[in-house]
């Protein structure tokens, strides 16, 4: 038993090594067998069998129990390469909808350039409608400047009347001084009565005279009063007309800023130059209303003064009443020179009075003169703001020259824009043509994981039946070892009949010396028993070494069919290790077309002209397929390969190994006993069970593995 363990597990290791030979590589099966029997064959003879039966079995053990964990491994290794296809799919799902999301946002950027340019368009028409507008108030500004000049020149026509009537005031002044003096001349008239006669009645003639001039001069002032009404009234209506020009162009203002306010990204200039020209409209018309109301105020006064000068014609007339009762009186001067008198010192007193009137004009006219003065002024203020607003139009025009300027470079722009969009088109369609072949390419390779996954589910199927044989085997294994038990139990009871021979012959033989010498005449009977017994028992033994040896080559056989397993199962490892290298590349190959992809959608993004670059992913991604492509044909072809390998070796050991097992067993059946030929044909079928189950296990292994792409 000492001995045999050493030189199982040297076997064992030794046609391990064997296996592992050559860069982890199987080699024929027929070269196997044949190293394994030559193996077999040189044991030693001498070893303990049982020890070797049962460190077989052991071993057997073992490598089941090895074998079962590698393809729970396996197992977990396909539930994760499961996963990591679910992941993929999750992210071919993910990488369509960004294709997607991006093709609409390709499609809301087309609707936003077409909006933009229907923007634009309205924006050039804006300007346009602008610029008659802008044309309008300069045609507007021109008529406020020619009725600013007729209000000057009327302005500078009041300012001539006010000259006369200060002159006419002068004069009244004079014929004031001259009727003071003609009343002194009166009074030294009076002291000479004859003399003031004949100088009262040319005093009165010629106060007849100024009474008719100033009667001619009231005339001419209700003229001039008239015709300053009527002009008053002219400028009131063109000041009315000047208001209502006024809010049409505040309404028209409005009207452009609200159209101004729709186009502020591209118009904010000419909405500030709007606003300060609104600005200074407003201020024009402030100060408008501010002439209106000096207007006003001189109409006023005016009225005021023509009140006055009614006054005045009303004591005119009065003086002329009084002057014709003086001429009365000077009639009968002679005879009331004492009325005369009185006569004169009421004229005197009328004369303070038209003095204070006198005085009282002069104020007025002072009034009017600071009125006119300021007048001029806001009419120098008014010409300066026309000025400031003429080189305000002037900048608008300039303003309006570059702003058509920037709107022809805008549209020269646009066209670039348009030629570049339709560029880009052009390349956004190339680019959905690449992505389609993409999608097409993809589809493909959807469909290879689709493939692959049918095959990793029948893999799973493949392992899961080959895990119910393999309990299967155990439980045969279990049954074959308590009946290995109980041949090892008739092999000791073999053995203790055979010690029992032994000693019989011992005692044969004693009793034979014992008898020769007293029994001579029945020595021929006696040896002729002596020989039957030693021939059954010869039999006996030689069955029991038969049977003996045909359980060592029926363990040696399962060895042999374990083995081969072994190496089907490592030939299914390394199938299936080439299948995850493959998922592995395929992955990789599809993470690379995902960054191609990205790469893609950013060329199309930032408008580059990389078409090249394109057509070099192409051919990338091309060659990259013909390599997937040559990849999974030999695949393909060492799956091929393996198969027939796998099934001719393992036709060919079956067919020797149950054709020697056969003629061993019908050679030896005819010296065996019933019941050890009953206990040896339960081991065949066990023994066949066995083989059949490894069969299969290898067979399902190898033709999993070639059928894989």
């Amino acid at each position: 038993m000492k001995c045999s363990q050493p030189l199982t597990k040297s076997v064992v290791q030794v046609a391990r090594s064997d296996l592992t030979d050559g860069d982890n590589e199987t080699e024929p099966a027929r070269e196997l067998l044949e190293r394994l029997f030559a193996k077999t064959k040189s044991l030693d003879p001498s070893a303990s069998r049982d020890g070797e039966l049962s460190m077989s079995i052991e071993v057997l053990k073992t490598e089941f129990e090895a074998a079962l964990s590698i393809l729970r491994k396996k197992e977990r290794d396909l539930r994760e390469a499961e996963k990591k296809v679910s992941v993929d799919r999750s992210r071919l799902n993910q990488t369509k909808q960004d294709l997607d999301q991006r093709e609409e946002d390709i499609i809301k950027a087309y609707g936003r350039q077409h909006e933009m340019e229907k923007a634009l368009m309205k924006a050039s028409r804006d300007l346009s409608l602008q610029v008659r507008q802008i044309n309008k108030l300069k045609l507007l500004v021109e008529e406020q400047e020619k009725k600013i000049v007729n209000s000057q020149d009327a302005l500078s026509n009041k300012v001539i009347e006010v000259d006369k009537l200060k002159q006419d005031i002068l004069k009244k002044n004079e014929e004031a001084a001259l009727m003071r003096s003609e009343i002194e001349t009166k009074e030294q008239e009076l002291r000479a009565a004859n003399q003031a006669l004949a100088q009262q009645e040319s005093t009165i003639r010629e106060l007849q005279s100024e009474v008719k001039r100033k009667e001619t001069e009231i005339a001419r002032s209700n003229e001039l009063r008239k015709a300053n009404e009527e002009r008053l009234k002219v400028a009131e209506q063109e000041l009315k007309k000047q208001n209502l020009g006024w809010i049409a162009a505040q309404q028209e203002l409005k009207e452009l800023a609200q159209m101004a306010s729709k186009d502020k990204d591209n118009i904010k200039d000419t909405i500030d130059d709007f606003k300060r020209v609104r600005s200074l409209l407003d201020a024009v018309r402030s100060e408008l209303m501010v002439s209106k109301e000096a207007f006003n105020f001189s109409r006023r006064q005016i009225e005021d003064q023509a009140r006055q000068l009614s006054q005045q014609v009303k004591e005119l007339t009065d003086q002329k009443t009084l002057l014709i009762s003086y001429t009365q009186n000077l009639e009968a001067a002679q005879l009331e020179i004492q009325g005369k008198t009185n006569e004169l010192s009421a004229v005197q007193s009328r004369c303070r009075e038209l003095e204070s009137q006198l005085l009282e004009e002069m104020k007025k006219v002072e009034s009017l003169e600071a009125m006119l003065t300021k007048e001029r002024e806001s009419l120098g203020q008014k010409t300066k703001e026309v000025d400031l607003l003429q080189e305000e139009l002037a900048q608008n025009e300039n303003e309006y020259i570059t702003s058509q300027k920037l709107v022809k470079t805008k549209e020269s722009e646009l066209l670039e824009a348009r030629h570049e969009v339709e560029d880009m088109k052009l390349k956004v369609d190339s680019i959905q043509i690449a992505v389609q072949e993409k999608d097409l390419e993809l589809l493909e390779t959807q469909r290879r994981l689709d493939e692959v996954n049918n095959e990793v589910v029948e893999l799973q199927q493949m392992i899961n039946t080959k895990e119910d044989q393999l309990v299967q085997v155990r439980t045969e294994l279990q049954d074959k070892e308590q009946r290995l038990q109980l041949m090892q139990d008739e092999l000791d009871k073999m053995r203790l009949g055979r010690s029992q021979a032994e000693s019989v012959v011992q005692k044969i033989v004693e009793l034979t010396g014992n008898l020769i010498g007293s029994v001579e005449g029945e020595e021929f009977d006696i040896y002729s028993l002596l020989d039957d017994e030693i021939l059954s028992t010869g039999t006996a033994l030689e069955s029991n070494l038969h049977k003996h040896n045909q359980l060592e080559a029926d363990i040696d056989m399962l060895k042999e069919s374990l083995q081969q397993k072994d190496m089907d199962l490592r030939a299914a490892y390394k199938a299936l290790d080439a299948k995850d290298l493959e998922m592995k590349a395929v992955l990789r190959r599809l993470d690379v077309r995902d960054k191609e992809l990205d790469k893609l959608e950013e060329l199309s993004i930032t408008k580059d002209n990389n078409v090249e670059q394109v057509e070099l992913q192409k051919h990338e991604i091309e060659s990259v397929e013909v390599e997937a492509l040559a990849a999974s044909t030999m695949l393909k072809k060492l799956a091929n390969i393996t198969k027939e390998f796998l099934t001719r070796g393992r036709t060919d050991s079956g067919t020797n190994s149950l054709a020697s097992r056969n003629a061993n067993v019908s050679d030896g059946a005819s010296k065996i006993q019933p019941k050890e030929m009953d206990v040896i044909l339960k081991a065949k079928k066990e023994i066949v069970g066995l083989f059949s189950l490894t069969e299969e296990l290898v067979a399902g292994a190898g033709i999993n593995n070639a059928e894989e792409p």
